[in-house]
């Protein structure tokens, strides 16, 4: 296995990664998204043995994307991407090193910290996705005025959530990990 330099390896998240978010569903909340920050490389068939070099030193998932059935010309694109909690050591080592991404890199390690693994509402679905589209179109906006927006409009009561995440009602203040002191202390008992 080699080593990969910390700087070689934000020159390719600047030049072909990404840095977003996943939103994804849970059966027992429908209307309440799980956010999951995850940074992504794809690139073509030549550089496959960069991608596994990816895979072997820092985990996450590897897999093919067949383009061939699209299009003959077309050459299969070979994927690598790293999210959760795996994903915050990694940014944190090369987020010094980031030119273009660097503000998505600390709004990613920001929402691993403090959003991530919650159930969050759609209005704030939409201020991250929103806030993380207005970085891409504009690397140097910076992401305290997103972090900034997200805790003056969402967590004005804790900073878990505006909502109890037992009984999810907002007309009590929540202090307790996310819960409403009604809730938190049935769950303690």
């Amino acid at each position: 296995m080699k080593r990969l330099s910390w700087k070689y390896v934000a020159g390719l998240i600047d030049g072909e990664g990404c840095i977003d978010f996943q939103f994804s569903y849970h059966k027992d909340y429908p209307g309440r998204p799980y956010v999951r920050p995850r940074c992504r490389i794809s690139m073509s068939e030549p550089a496959k043995f960069l991608l596994d070099m990816f895979y072997e030193n820092f985990g996450g998932d590897h897999h093919i994307l067949k383009r061939s059935f699209n299009n003959p010309n077309w050459a299969n694109a070979y994927c690598w991407g790293l999210h959760g909690k795996k994903l915050r050591p990694f940014l944190q080592n090369i987020v010094n090193h980031l030119f273009l991404k660097k503000e998505q890199a600390r709004f990613a390690i920001w929402a691993i910290d403090n959003i991530m693994g919650k159930h969050v509402s759609n209005e704030l679905r939409e201020l991250l996705k929103y806030e993380m589209k207005a970085m891409k179109r504009d690397s140097h906006r910076l992401s305290e005025t997103a972090v900034r927006k997200l805790k003056d409009k969402y967590y004005t009561w804790s900073p878990y959530s505006n909502y109890c995440l037992q009984c999810f009602s907002c007309d009590v203040k929540h202090e307790a990990k996310g819960y409403c002191q009604t809730c938190y202390n049935a769950l303690m008992r």
